[in-house]
């Protein structure tokens, strides 16, 4: 049953998300208003960004100090805000940098976002919680919209974030990103483990046609 739901998905949810996306649109959620154009990854089509988003809201961000990595159209980095979050967010395509800004201030928030490949333009700090919708796919993007679906033909993105993220992370440090069983868990396991972090399964929620869960990444040395 779930390879026939992964087949119907294929030739009819997945065109039909495609097509949508091919146009500017809106998305109303959580009390927020967020423009999402063509070109960004659209928050509302992908089972990741639910699970993320309801952690979020079931924890305590108040006060905390929070770094969104790919924002998208920056409706985690709101959310964040929205719940008394300090919210840093980072995108490396220039279009998801300017529309998460004009996001947080159309719905009078403050998040500062800077245009950064990972960590590249942001100085080494601290925060409490991490929040990474990552791209998941093993090949190389051919555009700045396809950085939000593909991780490098050798998963190159997770090579470099696990070798960096270290720097941003203190002892306490939440680290929490999403993933689905269309994904190598494996081999990502398998590059988090070379740079000394594990991964701590939180969440496992099936969702139509497969599995999608929430990890949080723990340091095992």
């Amino acid at each position: 049953m779930p390879n026939l739901l992964k087949r119907l998905v294929h030739y009819t949810y997945r065109p039909w998300a495609i097509a949508y996306i091919k146009k500017d649109r809106w998305f109303l959620s959580n009390g927020l208003n967020i423009f999402v154009p063509t070109g960004v990854f659209h928050p509302g089509l992908f089972f990741s960004t639910k699970l993320l988003s309801a952690y979020l809201t079931s924890d305590s961000l108040r006060g905390k100090k929070v770094l969104e990595l790919g924002s998208g159209s920056g409706f985690l980095a709101c959310l964040s805000a929205k719940v008394g979050a300090s919210v840093t967010a980072l995108d490396i395509n220039p279009l998801a940098v300017r529309v998460t800004q004009e996001n947080a201030e159309r719905n009078r928030l403050n998040v500062l976002c800077l245009e950064s490949d990972l960590f590249e333009k942001l100085p080494i700090q601290p925060f409490d919680v991490i929040v990474i919708n990552p791209p998941y796919y093993p090949k190389k993007p051919s555009n700045m919209a396809e950085h939000a679906w593909y991780a490098g033909e050798n998963l190159e993105y997770f090579v470099r974030l696990f070798a960096s993220i270290s720097h941003y992370m203190k002892m306490d440090t939440e680290v929490i990103f999403s993933v689905s069983s269309d994904v190598e868990i494996e081999r990502l396991k398998l590059i988090a483990a070379e740079h000394g972090f594990d991964f701590v399964q939180i969440q496992k929620k099936w969702t139509i046609w497969e599995w999608n869960y929430l990890f949080q990444l723990r340091n095992s040395k």
